[in-house]
């Protein structure tokens, strides 16, 4: 207890029954002092010419110089006393002082009035207190106090106080405590679904704001929450190899959505979920759990949790994967293709990715034919893209454009032949135009032409990537404003745009709109760039790019 204390603390209380006078002033002292301390003001107890024995049921720490010289520990004493205690428990509660009672005071009015501000205390079943003006700790109240006795006098005064841990009255009042918890959370640093946790003694909230794992809570919510968001939506690390072929096969199945441009193809979360729930135990919780179990179910059964392709896409078997080839073929070069599904964005439909280093063999003809699966849809848009003189003799636009695809299919060559072909292939409108003319006797002339593919849906056209050297990475053509291939022209002022020439919208490149590469030539300064050409494009006669 505090210095304030030596009226109640007695050799009794702590536990030297018939010691000397001098002896119970330094156990009183000690129990106010900070710890390891025996007189009040916190020095160690060195009185008296001979040293004094040990009292009976203590635990004092021995002297390396005098066996027989001991120091009374001041928080085994308040832990001992808190028993007792705890109806008397209290929480600082710091209160702001208000600015209308800022106004014409000086400043050792102020200052007192912050020192009170502070001393304010919630206690058992919402009471209020604050510590005696005469008690020691009235100058730097502790955020957690008990107290030996409270008095109501002008206010409700706490007597014979003591700093305490907030975690000492947890330990203490066990059996007395409230917990309760809040907002469940999902950590994937910890592998674990934790919950905030409140604890209460007597109203009074010794813990605020404390992480702890949910499984002690509720392991059913647990085991949901980490099935769902590590399993699932794979929010966790780890190296198991059934979780690497699982996402392989999960990007294979979107990759095929991807193509088909079918929404729904895959199946959502919900079906992995009941996947995972019906092979896992009740009792794996987190990711530690799962390690544990894993590591016997494996040498069992190793596809114990190893996805199919029927699994994530059921009617896999309906879909033409030869409609979406991977590779465009364009004389001796194979130019590989990608998909992407993503209406709105500039990337969404059909990318050709061209390295540079072949850049200026590739040809722009026979790209506007698109993929075999694509057919159907960019006959009828191109219909609803023909100015309204014509379209009208087109109608209903969706089985015009059916049955343009059917004769298409029917009267030209197969698509790898005609991509092959390229610059020798049938451009797209001038079949097109035959089958209209065949069908429907329609003609339709060149001008009407003029603005169509810019008119089409941005999944219908192609999208071009060029690509740098293979050991410097990818590089997209740039936005508007900016030149194209990732790349500027080099000059003694720096970096210019390639000739004027700009990109078209966005960042689609259109290889028409590229000029004649010539041969290649090397920068000035060794191992800045990887390769360059020559091109005629306006007064620019030589030119270098920055890779």
């Amino acid at each position: 207890m505090n210095a304030d204390a030596k009226a109640s603390g007695t050799p009794e209380a702590a536990g030297r029954a018939g010691a000397a006078p001098d002896d119970a002033k330094a156990v009183v002292g000690l129990a106010g002092a900070e710890r390891g301390t025996s007189e009040a003001d916190g020095r160690p107890s060195t009185s008296g010419a001979a040293p004094a024995r040990p009292a009976a049921g203590s635990t004092p720490s021995t002297s390396s110089s005098d066996p027989y010289k001991r120091a009374w520990d001041g928080d085994t004493i308040h832990k001992a006393l808190l028993a007792g205690l705890l109806s008397q428990v209290g929480m600082q509660q710091t209160a702001e002082i208000k600015a209308s009672a800022r106004t014409g005071r000086d400043a050792a009015q102020l200052k007192r009035m912050a020192r009170q501000a502070r001393n304010e205390y919630l206690g058992a079943r919402g009471i209020r207190f604050a510590i005696f003006p005469g008690s020691p700790l009235n100058k730097k109240p502790p955020a957690f106090v008990m107290a030996g006795e409270l008095v109501e006098t002008s206010r409700l005064w706490a007597r014979d106080v003591a700093r305490i841990q907030p975690d000492w009255a947890e330990e203490v009042g066990a059996h007395l405590v409230k917990r309760t918890y809040s907002e469940p959370s999902w950590s994937s640093k910890r592998g674990a679904a934790t919950v905030r946790e409140k604890v209460l003694l007597f109203g009074v909230p010794t813990v605020a704001d404390r992480q702890v794992l949910y499984s002690r809570v509720d392991r059913e919510a647990a085991r949901e929450m980490f099935v769902r968001h590590a399993l699932v939506e794979g929010q966790w690390t780890t190296h198991h190899r059934f979780w690497a072929e699982n996402q392989r096969i999960l990007e294979e199945a979107e990759e095929l959505a991807a193509r088909s441009r079918q929404r729904g193809l895959v199946v959502d979360d919900d079906v992995l979920f009941d996947f995972y729930d019906a092979r896992i135990p009740d009792d794996v919780v987190s990711a530690r759990h799962f390690d544990q179990w894993w590591k016997g179910a494996r040498r069992r059964d190793p596809d114990l949790l190893t996805f199919t392709l029927d699994l994530l896409v059921p009617t896999a078997d309906e879909i033409d994967t030869s409609l979406f080839p991977e590779r465009w073929p364009q004389g001796e070069l194979e130019l590989p293709l990608t998909y992407q599904f993503s209406p709105g964005t500039d990337a969404d439909g059909v990318t050709v990715h061209l390295p540079i280093s072949v850049l200026n063999r590739v040809v722009p003809d026979g790209f506007d034919w698109m993929v075999p699966g694509l057919l159907d849809e960019l006959t009828v848009a191109t219909i609803r893209a023909l100015p309204k003189p014509v379209r009208v003799q087109l109608v209903p636009a969706p089985d015009v454009g059916r049955d343009v695809a059917a004769w298409l299919r029917a009267n030209r060559p197969e698509w790898d032949d005609m991509a092959r072909a390229g610059d020798m292939a049938e451009p797209f409108r001038v079949a097109f135009t035959r089958a209209v003319r065949d069908l429907r006797d329609v003609d339709i002339p060149d001008d009407a032409w003029v603005g169509v593919p810019e008119r089409l849906p941005a999944h219908l056209r192609v999208t071009y990537r060029v690509l740098s050297e293979p050991e410097r990475g990818w590089r997209r053509s740039s936005a508007r404003g900016r030149t194209c291939w990732g790349c500027s022209v080099v000059s003694r002022r720096g970096r210019r745009p390639l000739c004027g020439l700009r990109c078209g919208r966005r960042w689609r490149l259109r290889l028409r709109s590229l000029p004649r590469l010539g041969r290649a030539s090397r920068g000035r300064r060794r191992g800045r760039f990887r390769r360059g050409f020559g091109a005629r494009q306006g007064s620019c006669r030589r030119l270098r790019l920055a890779l």
